[in-house]
């Protein structure tokens, strides 16, 4: 008995047929197209809530650095230092990341812009 289960090329004629399976089809643009929107909005939340996580985490560098000048009395200066320098780098790691989704969200409008092109000079040829 067969575990797997195989699955049947559909033919052409069936009333179920995909209309996005065809790559030659003007329906692959359009269908791009939507994975590109998709993506899009991805880029855009993920690019929101890594720019408020650099906003938190200086906002969070104040507090220590506040934290110290208070309640430190000068023998912690190296302590200080030393969260200070790794909340430096967190930072810049999370500016780089945003900074690559603001090219990558570039990008993807560049595209989306050029595959509507495409559909849209698709639907006038058909």
């Amino acid at each position: 008995m067969l575990i797997t289960r195989k699955s049947r090329k559909p033919s052409d004629d069936s009333p179920f047929r995909s209309r996005f399976r065809d790559p030659g089809s003007g329906a692959f643009s359009l269908r791009q197209y939507l994975r590109c929107r998709d993506e899009l909005f991805q880029r855009i939340v993920v690019t929101v809530v890594q720019s408020c996580f650099v906003v938190f985490l200086v906002m969070f560098s104040r507090t220590l650095h506040r934290m110290f000048e208070s309640h430190g009395q000068g023998v912690a200066g190296w302590v200080e230092i030393v969260c200070q320098v790794l909340l430096l780098l967190f930072v810049l790691l999370f500016v780089g990341r945003v900074v690559n989704n603001v090219r990558n969200i570039k990008w993807l409008r560049g595209e989306m812009t050029r595959l509507r092109r495409e559909t849209d000079s698709l639907d006038t040829r058909g």
